[in-house]
Formats: C-alpha cells, structure tokens, sequence
C-alpha cells in the first residue's frame, strides 16, 4: 500500500494493519502512531474514530462486503480487507464524509494492483445501499442479530442465556457509542468544579458524573494533554470502577489490601478515600506492571501505597486478618467493557471457561486477610452472571463466616444479597459487577 502523503485514514490502515496482524488491543497501537504523528488535532481525532468505529463494526462490515463482492471476506488478502472495511465505514456510518471523499480516499491508499476491485466494491455499496435489508432478511436469525449488534455468534449465545434479544441490541448499542474519557479527580489538589471550569476553558466538551461525586466525563482525547495531568490533578478511571471503590467503604488510617491492582486506579481512589492516610497494600501478579501503580502514585502524591508483587490465587499468610477492606477486582472475561476494548467482542469463548474458577481461588485468598467486622469487595468488568453472582454465590455456600452486605453508592442501592450489576444502556458506565461481603466472625 502506497500514500501521497500521511493522512488519518492512511494512519488508520495502518493502525489496523498492525492490530489485525499482531492480534492486540488497537488502543496501545493507535496512542503510539498518534504520538509520533504530525496530524492535526482533527486529523487525529478523525484516525481515532475510524480506528475504533472499523474494529466496533467488524461484523457488519464483513457482512456486507462479503454481499457485494459475492464471495467470503476471508478469500481477499489484508489489504483489501482493511482498506474495504475503512472505506465502508465511513459510507455507512459517517454522514459529514461524502460518499465520493469517502471512496476516493480509500482507493488512493491501495496498491495499484487493488485499486480496481476496491473502488469496484465501495462503488457496489453506493449503488446497491438499499438492498441490505433484503439481503439480512434471508440470513438466518441468529446471523441476522449477529450483524445487527456486530456481536459474533458464540458470544451472542452466551449472552442471550441472560439477556433478551431486545435488551442485547440496547446493550450492543451502548457497546458502540463513543466511551469518551472519565476521569477521578485528585480532591486533595483540586475539587472537580475547578477542575470542571479548566476542560471548559481549554474547549474540551465535560460534564460531571451523574453518580460519582469526584468524577467528570470528557470527550475522548489523549490524558496526558489534559490540563493538570503533570501536577496530578486526575487519573482515568471509569464511574463504575469510582463507585466500587466507593462501596469498598475505606476511611482514614484503614489497612487496605487491593488484590489485583494494576494499572492502580482502585487503589488510588481508595486511598484518596483514606485522605492518603493509613496503608493500602496493592498487589499484582504481573511485577513489570506494577511500575504504572508506582508511577500513577507519584505523579498523584499518593504515598500511602505499598506495591509488591503477589500472585492473588495464593493466601499470604502474614496477611491473615489484618485487612480493615478487602477488594478482589479479578480477571475476567472484559464483555462489560466492549466500547473501550473493541476487539473483546471477538474473544474465543472458550478461552473464558476457566476464569470463574480463578476467581474464587483469588475472592477465597482475599478472604484470609480480612478482619472480624471488616468488608469484602469483589468486582468484575464483565456481564456475565457466571462470573459474577454465581462466583460470589459459590464463595458464601464455603464461608459461613460471611455475609452479603448490601449498600448504596452513588444513589444506586444493591440487592438484598449486596451484589450490584451495572448495564451500559441502563447506567451509562461500563458493564460492571460488584458484592460486599461482611466478616461475621
């Protein structure tokens, strides 16, 4: 693939390129192209959208061009792939970009070799747009709700032992809109008012959280050129995640154990919560990532975290009833957070089968270090009950020694077994799971 010159959606292709090729997240690659790119703010808020909104769209997109080239997507090669699916996008879901811009860019970006049959293809979308609905009315059900919520089947199957069709396409819907940036503000530097006025001023569109009081939702852009970032006004971190820490109920001079911390915003917020009083013990398996908790603390003046590397599956046992508050926010399958993390929707299933047995072997581990009188806060970024209510209701039928806890945050109330599922369409914030848990004895 050749360019005349650098462009959002030459950096697009290539962005994609590299993600579909190396099977990672298109957010670690974009944020790296973006940062060594020249591209004006537009430019780059332009690649950000066709990045994310290609990878959302997937699905659909690889429907349709498999109707108008009349063969399989996967007998074209990468090239045509991506670039079919970039130029598709913006014909059917970028209204402000005319249809001839929209083709005839995507065609310059092509090898000469592919040019003909790219612009033969998107050509076909233009003139035949209105036969899509015929086309999906001859697929089968399950093919048809698959393109409709741009969810694979596996996926949809197992979402639907929970969820309706119609609250599935509701929530596929909220998957797909643009997740923009939360942000937690650091209330022992600035309140979010303040810091509410700075985005304003700096042109940023913001707003506060409608449930978290220290949060503020921001347009999605790049953190680190927010307003405040070097003097650590804020960290990232979902209203979910700042209503979990919320529920966890830490206060000055607690000793707090985060089980799986990184990247470190549960722990930042509850330490935040301690008035940076007291201690909060964050651990992580992984010990090269832990150095983002290290450098978040820093740049946040949150000296109250100690940091070591622990695998969360295994009880210390010079931890052992230390603990004041307890939170296990485990692995899991991430199907709650599919607008930040695209390409989650196309997980393997199967490779999520194991998880619900990890993490009761780390929700047990946590339990240990828990005080009589002390809470346990379980949480996951996902929506399904396996990982969820089944999870927490297996740990209860083995630990008498606790009981649900049910509480309020952020005036949402759980359920009378302190557990907590949060819905995209119904919340507006990831999907999300949380439980307390009370020691008894």
């Amino acid at each position: 693939m050749t360019s005349s010159r650098p462009s959002a959606r030459a950096l697009a292709y290539q962005i994609l390129d590299r993600t579909e090729a190396a099977q990672s997240y298109a957010n670690l690659t974009l944020n790296a192209y973006l940062n060594r790119s020249s591209l004006p703010p537009l430019e780059k808020k332009l690649c950000t959208r066709l990045v994310y909104g290609v990878i959302e769209k997937k699905i659909c997109l690889d429907w349709r061009i498999s109707k108008l080239a009349s063969r399989p997507i996967e007998s074209l090669d990468a090239e045509c792939r991506i670039l079919l699916r970039l130029g598709l996008y913006q014909l059917l879901f970028m209204d402000k970009i005319p249809a001839h811009a929209a083709v005839n860019e995507t065609v310059a970006l092509a090898s000469k070799k592919k040019k003909g049959l790219i612009n033969a293809i998107l050509r076909s979308q233009m003139r035949l747009a209105d036969k899509a609905d015929e086309w999906l009315a001859r697929e089968d059900p399950m093919t048809r709700l698959s393109v409709r919520t741009n969810l694979p089947v596996p996926l949809l199957e197992l979402l639907q032992k929970t969820y309706r069709d119609e609250e599935l396409l509701d929530m596929a819907r909220a998957f797909d809109e643009d997740p923009g940036l939360t942000l937690r503000i650091q209330t022992e530097k600035t309140d979010p008012a303040s810091y509410l006025e700075q985005l304003k001023n700096a042109g940023l569109k913001a707003e506060p959280c409608p449930h978290s009081s220290c949060g503020i939702k921001v347009e999605q852009t790049n953190p680190a050129a927010l307003p405040g970032f070097e003097d650590g006004y804020f960290f990232v971190q979902d209203e979910a995640s700042q209503l979990c820490v919320e529920a966890v109920g830490a206060k000055r001079g607690m000793y707090v154990i985060d089980t799986c911390a990184c990247p470190g915003s549960k722990s930042f917020g509850m330490a935040l919560c301690m008035e940076n009083t007291g201690t909060v013990l964050s651990m992580d398996l992984h010990e090269n990532k832990l150095s983002l908790v290290k450098d978040g603390a820093l740049r946040l003046g949150l000296n109250c975290l100690q940091i070591r590397a622990h695998d969360g599956r295994k009880p210390d046992p010079t931890l052992k009833g230390c603990a004041d508050r307890v939170l296990c926010d485990v692995p899991c399958s991430g199907f709650g957070i599919l607008s930040k993390k695209p390409e989650i929707r196309h997980k393997d299933v199967k490779e999520c089968g194991n998880l619900p047995s990890i993490q009761l072997q780390i929700l047990e581990a946590g339990a240990t270090y828990v005080k009589p009188g002390g809470s346990l806060v379980y949480s996951t970024c996902t929506v399904l009950p396996r990982e969820n209510q089944e999870v927490v209701e297996a740990f209860l039928k083995r630990h008498s020694e606790f009981s649900p806890e049910p509480f309020t945050v952020g005036g949402l109330s759980s359920d009378e077994r302190g557990m907590l599922q949060l819905l995209p369409h119904i919340h507006h914030t990831d999907g999300f799971f949380l439980a307390k848990l009370t020691r008894t004895i």
